[in-house]
């Protein structure tokens, strides 16, 4: 599975998310019928292929395959005609811990602080989802990410609340936001043609996504283990010939996670502004519509830290290694 994620990223690619406390949704038709190795995930109502409702059709013939044996969840998304990327991650987003001091909630770990984001430090990448810009964190061989924290959040100026949900766009209205692993300088082979570098770590996998909804205007940070590794090995066969290992992860972002993406994720609606909508795909130019002057970006502040731990006693909580991102 390894390899085919490595191989179709780059024109077919391939990318996941999990759902068991949505056990009750009657999964419909195989995903199997539409896209290769979905054997097992099953559409998940209101997205499947070709978008439905017709009304207001998913930017880019988005749909989402959910398997409900694995909680492995994948969102398919037509970037062409004839190309296509899958975005992984997982559903529902692990439970955590509020915690009021992050270096506190790393216990002998050393915080790492990633950044603190506005919605505007977020741009599209190239799967159609918003990504802030990247942050080295380049940690020694025994070192690894066990724990994300985040705070603050994104809502509509107009209408401050907390919701306290921890479900993602698809379920609570709010955008789920992952921290994520890249390396550009690593190249693994593949079966034929030149080595690639694969998009993120753990074959697209997330180091640990909270939703929007959860820490909104919550007066707390909040705290999970993290769900894939970082840095992360990579090694697999092709054919008799052992590929790797290849250690990934020198870098971090923070992006949006599954649902309809799109320039439009983290903004509002304010009609006396001008008027709303735009930000739809057109995947024969592969450009978006221009949004209307009432569309705004969504208002607050996002604070990221990572837990590192594994280093030398010498090294814990000394602050070495602690960065900070771009987006201030």
């Amino acid at each position: 599975m390894k390899k085919s994620l490595l191989s179709l990223a780059f024109g077919l690619g391939l990318f996941g998310f999990a759902s068991n406390s949505y056990a009750d949704v009657q999964y419909v038709s195989l995903c199997d019928q539409v896209i290769p190795d979905q054997v097992g995930f099953y559409f998940l109502p209101g997205f499947e292929f070709p978008p439905v409702p017709p009304p207001d059709p998913l930017p880019a013939a988005a749909f989402i395959c959910v398997n409900p044996a694995t909680d492995e969840v994948r969102q398919s998304i037509a970037i062409t005609s004839t190309s296509a990327v899958i975005w992984r991650s997982f559903m529902p987003y692990p439970e955590g811990k509020w915690v009021s001091d992050p270096q506190q909630a790393c216990g002998q770990g050393r915080l790492v602080e990633v950044g603190t984001f506005k919605s505007t430090n977020f741009s599209l990448n190239a799967y159609l989802k918003l990504q802030t810009p990247a942050v080295t964190l380049q940690l020694n061989s025994a070192e690894f990410i066990t724990k994300v924290i985040m705070s603050g959040g994104f809502d509509d100026p107009r209408v401050p609340g907390r919701a306290g949900t921890n479900g993602s766009g698809l379920f609570d209205g709010g955008p789920g936001l992952c921290l994520r692993s890249i390396d550009p300088a690593v190249l693994e082979t593949q079966p034929s043609g030149p080595p690639l570098n694969p998009p993120y770590g753990d074959g697209g996998l997330p180091i640990g996504c909270i939703a929007d909804g959860r820490i909104v205007n919550m007066p707390l940070a909040y705290a999970i283990s993290s769900t894939a590794a970082y840095p992360s090995i990579d090694s697999y066969l092709i054919g008799n010939t052992a590929a790797g290992p290849y250690l990934y992860g020198k870098r971090l972002v923070v992006s949006t996670d599954v649902g309809p993406g799109g320039p439009a994720e983290l903004t509002y609606c304010d009609p006396t502004l001008g008027t709303c909508g735009g930000g739809v795909y057109d995947p024969s130019t592969q450009t978006f519509s221009p949004l209307g002057k009432g569309q705004k970006p969504l208002a607050g502040t996002l604070s990221v830290w990572a837990c590192v731990a594994g280093g030398a006693a010498s090294d814990v909580g000394n602050g070495r290694g602690n960065v900070r991102g771009t987006g201030q």
